[in-house]
């Protein structure tokens, strides 16, 4: 299991690094960049009922990624966490309560 942390707004300072248990959700989302970080992440393009669309190994610090049309929030993890917990496109991911009701909230609109 994974520990949330949903970006809804623009934090002052970003985390340096994930725990190996940690995963940051970024809703209304469909393209990142890493400009800034100082770690290599995972990351999880998801649709709005929590499909993966597409996963991206391994993008390392100062990278744009490319706009994932249809994708509506984005889950950075750990580096290696995409093997480690076998995630891979077609797959849905599932969320504690808390993070489905925010969910709820970014389809309005």
């Amino acid at each position: 299991y994974l520990t949330c942390m949903p970006l809804t707004y623009v934090p002052l300072e970003l985390p340096k690094s994930l725990k190996e248990s940690e995963a940051l959700w970024i809703p209304r989302c469909n393209s990142i960049h890493t400009f800034f970080m100082r770690m290599t992440i995972d990351v999880v393009f998801l649709d709005r009922d929590f499909n993966v669309m597409k996963t991206v190994n391994q993008m390392k610090p100062w990278r744009i990624g490319a706009i994932n049309f249809g994708a509506k929030h984005v889950l950075e993890l750990p580096a290696g966490c995409l093997k480690q917990l076998k995630i891979e496109k077609g797959q849905r991911l599932e969320f504690c309560e808390y993070l489905k009701d925010l969910s709820e909230e970014s389809k309005v609109g």
